[in-house]
C-alpha cells in the first residue's frame, strides 16, 4: 500500500511543492523551472516524432521484463544493478521501491521500503539510499537508510524530509532535499559524519536536486536562488565553510550535475548560464559557462559518458534542432539522436557492463515495449 503522498494526485503534489518554491525565491523575473516538477509520471504524455537514423534501428531493449513504475535512479553495486523509484514490481518480482538486477533477473532487497526510492550512493562498500520513505527493512528509517548486505538499516534521526540527492565528498555522505536534518534546521543539505547528520554552514533556501563533487569540490543544484547569505542561482560550491556562486549562474533549475572532460555538467530547465544561452545543458570549466551545442528543446534530468561520449537525457523532443526523443548524444561538436530515443520522461543513467541503462517514466521505444527500464544495444557496424 503507498502512502498517502502518493494516494495524492501526483501532479497536484508537485505543483503544490513548485508553489512553495516559487513564493520562496526573493525575484522570478527570470525563473525558469520544469512545468512538472521530476518525478511526477506526465499524464497526458507529449508526442515524441518518429524519425529515426536509418543507421541506428531500435537500439533500445527492455530489461528483465521492465518495472510497473517510474525508476528515478540507477547504481552498479557489487556488479549488481541496483534500481529505485515508484515501482512494487519488477520483472516478475514483487519488491517494495527497490530491487537488483543481476544479469538474468531481478530480485528484491530484503524488504525494502515504505515508499519511493529516490537516489542511491556507494560509501566505501555500503549502499545508501534515499528518497520519500518513512521505514526500511521493516523499521524506522526516515528518507535515509543503509543496506547491511541482508536488509535497510536506519541512518542515526535520519531526516526530515523527502531526500533527492546523495553524493560522497570527504568520506562522508552528503545528503540534499527539501527539508530540516535530523530535528536540527540544516535547510536542505547535510553531512553524515558516521554517527549523526550535521549542519553545512547555513543551508540553501529551496530544494536540492542533485550534488556532485568535481575537482574535489562539492557542488549542488536545484531549484534554489540562495545559498547561505549569496545569491548563487541554481548551483552553488560549497567551500568547506560557505556556499559559494559559479559566476552568475543560471536562470532556471538545475536537476542533475556530472563530469565530461575535465568540466562540471549542468542540466535542467534554464536558457542562460552565465547570462549567455545555454538551453538545458551548460558546462562549468572552473572559471566561466559554456554552450554545448544548441543544447535541447526541455529539459535535462540525467547525465552519464559512455565511450567517451557524453549523453543527456530528460523531457525533449529535439538536441540541437534535430528529432532526439528524450535522451541524445554529444559528440564534441553537435548532439545527436539514439536511435528511436524512448516514449516519455528519462530520469536515471548509468553505465552498466559494456553499455549503458535508462530509467525514467517511459514505456516504449518505437514501439516496443520497454517498461521504465532500458538497455542501449549499439547496433553492429
Amino acid at each position: 500500500m503507498r502512502s498517502f503522498i502518493l494516494s495524492f494526485p501526483q501532479k497536484f503534489l508537485y505543483l503544490f511543492i513548485l508553489t512553495m518554491f516559487l513564493s520562496s525565491c526573493s525575484s522570478d523575473d527570470d525563473l525558469v523551472v520544469p512545468e512538472d516538477p521530476i518525478g511526477a509520471p506526465i499524464e497526458n504524455p507529449v508526442e515524441t516524432p518518429s524519425e529515426t537514423p536509418d543507421e541506428d534501428p531500435m537500439p533500445w531493449q527492455p530489461l528483465g521484463g521492465g518495472m510497473d513504475d517510474t525508476v528515478m535512479d540507477l547504481l552498479v553495486f557489487e556488479n549488481n544493478l541496483v534500481a529505485g523509484g515508484w515501482f512494487e514490481k519488477a520483472g516478475d518480482e514483487n519488491v517494495s521501491f527497490v530491487a537488483q538486477w543481476d544479469g538474468t533477473s531481478w530480485s528484491k532487497m530484503g524488504s525494502g521500503m515504505d515508499d519511493i526510492v529516490y537516489a542511491f550512493a556507494d560509501h566505501n562498500g555500503t549502499l545508501i539510499a534515499a528518497g520519500w520513505f518513512n521505514n526500511a527493512g521493516g523499521q524506522s528509517a526516515k528518507y535515509v537508510a543503509s543496506w547491511d548486505g541482508n536488509d535497510w538499516q536506519p541512518m542515526g534521526a535520519g531526516r526530515t524530509e523527502a531526500t533527492v540527492a546523495l553524493t560522497i565528498f570527504n568520506d562522508e555522505v552528503i545528503a540534499g532535499g527539501y527539508s530540516e536534518t535530523g530535528g536540527e534546521d540544516s535547510n536542505r543539505v547535510a553531512r553524515w559524519d558516521g554517527n549523526q547528520w550535521q549542519n553545512m554552514g547555513t543551508g540553501i533556501n529551496a530544494a536540492v536536486w542533485d550534488l556532485e563533487v568535481y575537482k574535489d569540490e562539492l557542488y549542488a543544484g536545484g531549484w534554489f536562488d540562495k545559498a547561505g547569505s549569496q545569491t548563487v542561482n541554481y548551483i552553488t560550491r560549497w567551500d568547506g565553510n560557505n556556499w559559494t556562486a559559479l559566476g552568475t549562474g543560471l536562470n532556471g533549475a538545475v536537476e542533475v550535475l556530472g563530469i565530461f572532460e575535465d568540466g562540471l555538467i549542468a542540466g535542467g530547465a534554464f536558457t542562460t548560464a552565465g547570462g549567455e544561452p545555454a538551453n538545458g545543458i551548460a558546462r562549468w570549466d572552473g572559471s566561466q559557462w559554456h554552450a554545448l551545442g544548441d543544447g535541447v528543446d526541455g529539459s535535462v534530468y540525467a547525465l552519464t559518458v559512455y565511450n567517451d561520449q557524453l549523453i543527456a537525457a530528460g523531457t525533449f523532443e529535439n538536441a540541437d534542432g534535430k528529432p532526439a526523443s528524450n535522451i541524445a548524444i554529444w559528440d564534441g561538436e553537435t548532439w545527436n539522436a539514439l536511435g528511436s530515443g524512448l516514449s516519455d520522461w528519462v530520469i536515471a543513467l548509468t553505465n552498466y557492463e559494456d553499455t549503458f541503462v535508462a530509467g525514467g517514466d517511459f514505456q516504449r521505444s518505437g514501439e516496443d515495449s520497454v517498461n521504465f527500464i532500458s538497455v542501449y544495444e549499439k547496433p553492429e557496424e
